[in-house]
């Protein structure tokens, strides 16, 4: 920690957490004082659900904070790249600089909480393991315990009646930032700034329900990986590996059938 040169007796130790002040105290709804600690406890907890779920960051090539830290920001990216060229395909004459390009999409996994730290070394020791194991990493390194985003990339289910279901969910989610993200056709996605849970018609039969779980693959390779598995195992095989340009341009994702009848993906929305 440094002293500041505006403020001799304040050391910069947190300047992003004064950003973040500066946003929670210029949010429209922010009252001039608060009733209560337990309001400003309620208050804080929906800001930074908003903070962290909902707004987009221009210091993080304006994702959010979430899909960035679960490395979920490749996704919007590659929607964004493609909503640009189409754009500059459809009025080139709109655009006086040329093709438009959006900033780099940031990295996942990293913190945004600090500067990097060229030439230092941070030590942490990992809770389950004995004093003795400790693990050495360099900065910019984020190690192999650190949280690279969701196991579960979306989970879909099917409904009775697709109206009393949505009314249904769209109550219940609200008070956990939960909402309606995107309508596909008769599906409904849910979740806070991408779908993540999915409610559908009936596919087939009077009772028929069948639950469809789609895990996250850090690449396509793994998508392969996990074809291959469960192909080697005798599963069903509903979908080899292959884009899926009606999702978005890089949504590969295979499917197979468990051995209990449900319908398993794996899907990888980065780029080759």
């Amino acid at each position: 920690m440094t002293k500041t040169h505006s403020r001799p007796h304040t050391s910069n130790d947190n300047p992003y957490s004064e950003s973040q002040f500066r946003t929670l105290k210029y949010r429209p709804d922010f009252p001039q004082t608060f009733g209560s600690i337990a309001d400003a406890r309620a208050f804080c907890q929906r800001f930074f659900t908003w903070y962290n779920t909902e707004h987009r960051h221009s210091g993080i090539a304006w994702h959010t904070p979430h899909n960035v830290h679960h490395g979920q920001a490749n996704v919007a990216h590659a929607v964004r790249t493609d909503v640009l060229a189409a754009a500059y395909t459809r009025n080139p004459e709109r655009f006086v600089r040329n093709t438009p390009n959006q900033p780099p999409s940031p990295t996942p996994c990293g913190s945004t909480n600090h500067p990097t730290r060229t030439g230092t070394q941070l030590t942490q020791r990992i809770p389950e393991e004995p004093a003795s194991e400790i693990l050495t990493r360099t900065a910019g390194n984020v190690g192999p315990w650190c949280d690279t985003g969701p196991m579960i990339d979306h989970i879909s289910i099917q409904v009775r009646d697709p109206a009393a279901s949505s009314a249904f969910y769209d109550a219940v989610l609200a008070p956990l930032g939960g909402r309606r993200v995107l309508d596909f056709g008769e599906v409904i996605g849910y979740g806070t700034t991408q779908p993540t849970f999915w409610i559908g018609p009936l596919a087939a039969g009077p009772e028929f329900r069948e639950n469809h779980l789609a895990f996250t693959a850090p690449d396509r390779a793994a998508v392969r990986a996990f074809f291959d598995a469960a192909v080697g195992l005798g599963a069903e095989v509903l979908h080899e590996p292959k884009l899926w340009p009606e999702y978005h341009a890089t949504y590969f994702g295979a499917f197979v059938r468990d051995p209990d009848g449900n319908n398993v993906e794996a899907v990888c929305h980065a780029p080759e």
